[in-house]
């Protein structure tokens, strides 16, 4: 973690010049999927440590999302005061409808399609049907 994200990010961004600008204007955001896939809680605990240390040690912003099963001592490591302060969470629980998001993002590039295509006018009036969404 820190040779190859914080002190490589660090030395970029205290380059100067094009390296820096050319740094500073791409995304600078790390996902970590599967946290508690790891069998062993205290390498997933180092795994959050280190997260922790990067953050704390780098001079440009730098952004990590942990996606994971809410266990105990994952839950528990968030609750810690160091944590708290440098995270937001987002619960998927049972409120959660992604069937609904997914349909708002399909109806919403076909429309998009529908607006730049340059056969559109060829196109039925009810592209795509309910159906064909669903």
């Amino acid at each position: 973690m820190q040779a190859l994200i914080v002190k490589a990010l660090n030395e970029a961004a205290g380059a100067g010049g094009s390296a820096q600008s050319a740094l500073l204007s791409r995304p600078r955001f790390i996902i970590i999927d599967g946290l508690d896939e790891c069998d062993d809680p205290k390498s997933q605990m180092d795994i959050l440590q280190a997260l922790l240390k990067a953050v704390q040690q780098r001079s440009i912003p730098l952004f990590f999302l942990v996606a994971s099963r809410p266990e105990y001592h994952i839950r528990d490591i968030f609750n810690r005061d160091q944590f708290n302060s440098l995270t937001n969470r987002i619960v998927l629980d049972d409120k959660y409808d992604p069937d609904a998001d997914i349909e708002r993002y399909l109806r919403s590039a076909f429309d998009d399609i529908k607006r730049r295509h340059p056969l559109s006018r060829h196109f039925p009036e009810a592209w795509p049907s309910d159906e064909e969404i669903m």
